[in-house]
């Protein structure tokens, strides 16, 4: 599922494939450093931790100029429950501008 600046969730129709939990991947999160707060990774982090998402940070990495913030975040989801949790909590983010 791919998050758009919007908070909309949208699956290409080219790319529909059954996953196979559980599984793990490395999940990329761009912020927009102008609406984010003093430690911007915080309420990731946070939402990671309240919905037992295994996970290990991989990096971080500012655009050209300074506007964003992307974070690669290798997860582990254990199931599609998991999966929905996560993406409805990055979209409460107001920062969060995609998820993939």
């Amino acid at each position: 599922m791919i998050l758009n600046e919007n908070g909309k969730g949208s699956n290409s129709s080219e790319h529909k494939q059954q996953i196979e939990f559980p599984v793990t991947y490395i999940l990329k999160v761009i912020i927009d450093i102008n609406f984010s707060e003093y430690q911007p990774d915080i309420p990731i982090r946070e939402l990671l931790h309240n919905n037992k998402i295994a996970h290990k940070w991989i990096g971080e990495k500012k655009s050209e100029k300074n506007n964003y913030l992307s974070y690669s975040i290798e997860i582990t989801l254990i199931d599609r429950d998991s999966m929905d949790r996560l993406y409805s909590g990055l979209k409460t983010i107001k920062s969060v501008k995609l998820a993939i």
